[in-house]
């Protein structure tokens, strides 16, 4: 992890990238900017551990990260899987506490950094930031709902081709945000059974699979999979 120096300008350009900071003024980010820190991270560095003080919320302005547990077998359980821009652990770091989860970079990561302090502080000042930070929260323990009925109702080719759906958003070319290992984990499969998944929708023809990127060549077929 590196700390870099950067103007107020530049970090809070940064920050404006996330819904939850982007209606603020100008003034109001820059303040916020200037009590916060913008952070690099290698791939496969840690951006928290499970059970260390909450002290600072985590704004990923540029990569991807794995949000996972450690079970008391010694396994790991990914529950998230993090593409910028996102927030990470706003409600530990704002309630206080410790981190419930840990989280470890998937790609090289840029980070602002906003320490417990500074983001009380704001919410202070910004009555309206805390309401946003809700309704984010809420979305994605709507997502997680969603997620966790889908795994244990439908089959892993659906479940496959339900998350590229969702990460693909209209595009024709998917970047995977973790190792297939980890989206696997994610989804509830084995490694062996998401690439089989993966097998079996190349050959419907509608992706084309490559290390790291998934080709979505005919998105009407992918859709089918969800109605069989």
């Amino acid at each position: 992890m590196k700390t870099l120096q950067s103007c107020l300008a530049v970090t809070a350009r940064y920050l404006a990238t996330l819904p939850t900071f982007a209606k603020l003024t100008e003034d109001d980010r820059k303040l916020l900017a200037s009590e916060s820190y913008l952070r690099s991270y290698d791939k496969g560095e840690c951006l928290f551990q499970m059970d260390e003080p909450a002290s600072h919320l985590v704004c990923l302005v540029r990569g991807s990260v794995r949000v996972y547990r450690v079970l008391p077998d010694g396994k790991e359980k990914v529950i998230h899987l993090v593409r910028a821009p996102a927030l990470i652990a706003e409600a530990p770091t704002f309630l206080g506490g410790a981190y419930p989860s840990s989280a470890a970079c998937t790609t090289d990561c840029l980070v602002v950094a906003i320490p417990r302090k500074a983001l009380l502080g704001a919410a202070t000042r910004l009555p309206e930031l805390p309401w946003r930070m809700m309704a984010e929260l809420f979305s994605r323990l709507r997502e997680l709902t969603r997620s966790l009925e889908a795994h244990s109702q439908q089959s892993g080719v659906v479940r496959v081709a339900s998350f590229l759906i969702g990460l693909g958003h209209g595009k024709s070319a998917v970047d995977l945000p973790a190792a297939k290992k980890d989206v696997a984990n994610y989804l509830g499969l084995r490694a062996e059974s998401f690439s089989r998944a993966l097998s079996a929708l190349q050959k419907t023809g509608a992706i084309e699979v490559t290390d790291r990127q998934i080709l979505i060549v005919d998105r009407d077929q992918l859709e089918q999979v969800l109605v069989e």
